[in-house]
């Protein structure tokens, strides 16, 4: 699975794993005029695992990326965006 954080750009993939997938198709797509490493590179991935997979993830917001108390639990984050 690629995790994609920070992910800027919900109006064009939204946040998830459909946003994500629909990103990474269109990403590893093999087109004839892509220079030749590039398209081995592309289906090399394919041929390495047997489900490839993409999640988009949002910005956490600043008080979560720069708080010194924020210790990555999940009910951290939940607090800090209440705040």
């Amino acid at each position: 699975m690629f995790l994609v954080r920070d992910w800027s750009f919900p109006y064009e993939y939204s946040y998830g794993l459909q946003g994500g997938m629909a990103f990474l198709d269109k990403r590893l797509q093999v087109k004839e005029h892509q220079h030749e490493e590039i398209q081995n590179v592309r289906n090399h991935i394919h041929s390495c695992f047997s489900d490839v997979t993409c999640f988009l993830l949002p910005h956490p917001g600043l008080q979560v990326a720069t708080s010194p108390d924020f210790d990555g639990k999940l009910q951290g984050v939940l607090q800090m965006l209440l705040l």
